[in-house]
């Protein structure tokens, strides 16, 4: 069975702990501006 996006969200926050707009906000901005730095060696 395929997992809607709805269902995708909702795992998504389950595994961060980010239950409300707030948290999840952070935490979307901060997986945004990491992917595009390189770690150090």
């Amino acid at each position: 069975m395929e997992q809607t996006k709805e269902d995708r969200m909702k795992i998504f926050l389950a595994e961060n702990g980010a239950a409300t707009k707030g948290p999840l906000s952070l935490l979307v901005q901060i997986t945004r501006s990491s992917q595009s730095k390189e770690f150090p060696p």
